[in-house]
């Protein structure tokens, strides 16, 4: 059965893969060439995402909700509350550059009360006023708590390792085939080994013959039992170099205490 896979969601598998390996540059890069955003952030992120608007850390939290696909109120509320601290900490002309910046310097043509209000704010030589920014009945601290909930609400948990762990049950579902079939190189990798995901199925499949065991051409050891006994049950060691027996005798079984070596060359 065929199944259809959006694309994007191939980008956004690549992106969290990024993201959890620290690979921000590349992030950075996909965002803006593919324009595909994340809907969802390993639990971790989360957490640490909404502890940073809780305690006011925007650097991050800007850096963070960047390659998010977020509503464009929630981006500005954001970015809004960020210059706001901003000039209450007396960084005027950070305050200036980000007001500047996309998104905020859109709202110019948007929402022209609110961006000269904002630019009056960033001008303004008197001291930052509280009640001059934010509404009645609002506050910094209640701010913080809105956009968390906000965030909390926009953004998904999704499973960590989630384009490996779909990579990895493509390979046991399809037997490691990369054209679609099924089985055809499912010796091509030894239990616990690595796969070559870039590989064909008929490269794997030359290995998998390279690797395959050779039949035992010669007898190396024989092993006895007592001859009121006879072998029940045999086992040999995962690295096939060792090889017990069970025997039974007079209807009690043993182990026998001596082993032998076994060569498969």
């Amino acid at each position: 059965m065929d199944v259809e896979i959006d694309s994007a969601d191939v980008v956004r598998l690549m992106m969290q893969f990024c993201l959890e390996n620290g690979l921000h540059n590349s992030l950075t890069a996909l965002h803006a060439e593919t324009g595909v955003g994340l809907s969802s952030l390993p639990p971790t992120a989360v957490k640490n995402l909404l502890h940073d608007v809780r305690s006011g850390h925007w650097d991050k939290v800007l850096a963070a909700v960047s390659p998010l696909h977020l509503p464009r109120d929630t981006v500005l509320l954001l970015h809004e509350q960020a210059l706001f601290e901003l000039l209450e900490a007396g960084a005027t002309e950070v305050a200036a550059q980000l007001l500047l910046a996309q998104p905020l310097v859109g709202l110019r043509q948007e929402q022209p009360q609110r961006w000269f209000k904002l630019e009056s704010l960033c001008t303004s030589t008197a001291v930052f006023s509280t009640a001059a920014a934010y509404e009645i009945g609002e506050s910094k601290a209640i701010r913080r708590e809105q956009l968390a909930f906000a965030l909390q609400a926009s953004v998904g948990s999704a499973a960590p390792c989630r384009l490996l762990t779909l990579l990895g049950q493509a390979i046991r579902g399809g037997g490691g085939s990369t054209d679609g079939s099924s089985g055809s190189s499912s010796t091509a990798a030894a239990v616990g080994g690595a796969w070559d995901l870039l590989a064909d199925s008929s490269a794997l499949s030359t290995n998998a013959a390279e690797d395959a065991d050779e039949a035992v051409g010669a007898l190396h050891c024989t092993a006895k039992t007592d001859a009121e006994a006879h072998a029940e049950i045999v086992a040999i060691s995962s690295d096939g170099k060792s090889m017990a027996l069970g025997a039974c005798m007079r209807e009690s079984a043993y182990l026998l205490e001596s082993t032998c070596l076994l060569f498969v060359h």
